[in-house]
């Protein structure tokens, strides 16, 4: 039995996040089969954490530890940090005295426990499994590009400043990401998209593997909608993700207020934890609700004519689009939207360009839905098909025995 090592600075805040999605999913799963560990770098109190994904931890995976504190990094290596265009985490600007501290106390946890893979989340934390490289294989599970997604923010920033400084974040961070790619034995991106931004430097160990969508759970037939005496469409998501934000700022605003004067009583409902003030603002326009965090998003997908997913930023795959796809929900997306997604059969999802064919081609969704109360049965055939989470997690199987039967060898 594979005896597996996780590494993050702590659990995410909410059970909704897109990290919780990956952990939960693959992780849990794995977790039945071999054994997994998990290590937190920040301390008790450091970091919000969600106490419903604590107990899942605890009681899913073989330990659940943490890294001995690091202390207030000084004022010099800040400074180095600063001067040397690194970003602000970097471990060896900030901690050159305790690098050799940390990767003790690493090796340790390794030898005893007898580790066979370490598996890192970010461009922070991999710097931790750089650090045991030499003792085991180092596999980075980051998902999304983040360097790509901030260039993505900074096209659409409001302002020449906030432009500016999203540029100059991404060049930061890009450094260190690309150096952790070329040093990670395996680097994970969930799209193609994302992986061709190192794929085309020609860097080595890079894997494409999608997320996956749970269609036992995300099944109409399995779940009471809501009742609401309006038609409405959704938006889902973590609603503190500035992508989300954004999304649902531009459909409240530029597109919901189209597709009313066809639709006068539409609704548009925004479902997703942490609204941050801009999102809530939006609750004042007429026909939009923000609902904040729910126990179970399915009753509010079951209840909707449509799922709507106006992206404008952001990369990597979204599972907001797979879990309304399993809901069997007529869809409205922008390209951004779908570009992490394979293979998407015309007609299960409507693409659109901009803010004129997303109406129109909400209102022809809406018209035939009305017509015909029809569900979109295609887009479930097609997760059902591509997109299973069993699927995924045969991937990552089959990657830690690669790679850890590689590092034996050598």
């Amino acid at each position: 039995m594979m005896n597996i090592l996780l590494i993050d600075r702590a659990l995410p805040s909410s059970v909704f996040s897109g990290k919780t999605v990956r952990l939960k999913n693959i992780y849990g799963r794995l977790a039945k089969e071999m054994n997994v560990y998990f290590l937190r770098t920040a301390q008790v109190g450091e970091e919000k954490e969600s106490e419903e994904l604590e107990l899942w931890t605890q009681k899913t995976f073989q330990k659940c530890l943490r890294l001995s504190p690091l202390g207030r990094a000084k004022f010099l290596p800040r400074l180095r940090t600063l001067i040397g265009f690194r970003p602000w985490y970097d471990l060896y600007s900030k901690y050159p005295n305790q690098i050799k501290k940390i990767s003790n106390e690493l090796r340790v946890f390794v030898v005893e426990n007898k580790i066979d893979v370490v598996v890192t989340f970010d461009n922070e934390i991999a710097q931790y499994g750089f650090l045991l490289s030499s003792t085991c294989p180092w596999i980075q599970d980051v998902g999304d590009s983040m360097v790509l997604q901030v260039k993505r923010q900074a096209k659409e920033a409001a302002s020449f400043h906030q432009r500016n400084q999203l540029l100059w974040r991404a060049f930061r961070e890009s450094r260190l990401e690309a150096e952790m790619v070329a040093k990670a034995h395996a680097t994970i991106y969930v799209a193609e998209d994302d992986a061709s931004v190192y794929r085309r430097r020609n860097e080595q160990g890079i894997e494409v593997i999608p997320n996956g969508v749970d269609t036992d759970y995300f099944n109409r037939e399995r779940v009471e909608p809501i009742r609401e005496l309006n038609p409405y469409v959704v938006f889902t998501g973590h609603m503190s993700f500035v992508p989300n934000r954004d999304a649902a700022r531009f459909f409240a605003r530029e597109i919901l207020p189209a597709a009313r004067r066809s639709f006068p009583n539409l609704g548009f409902k925004i479902v997703g934890a942490d609204p941050t003030p801009d999102v809530q603002e939006l609750s004042k326009i007429e026909g939009v609700q923000v609902t904040g965090r729910v126990p179970d998003v399915r009753p509010y997908l079951s209840g909707a004519l449509a799922f709507v997913c106006p992206m404008r930023m952001g990369c990597g795959i979204k599972n907001k689009l797979l879990e309304a796809m399993a809901m069997e929900l007529p869809i409205a997306a922008t390209p951004l939207a779908v570009r992490g997604i394979d293979g998407i059969p015309p007609g299960v999802t409507h693409i659109v360009e901009d803010q004129a064919t997303f109406s129109a081609a909400l209102i022809g969704i809406l018209k035939h839905h009305t017509q015909s109360g029809s569900v979109n049965r295609q887009a479930r055939v097609f997760v059902e098909n591509q997109y299973s989470w069993q699927k995924t997690v045969d991937s990552y199987r089959q990657l830690f025995r690669k790679y850890q039967e590689a590092f034996v060898r050598t």
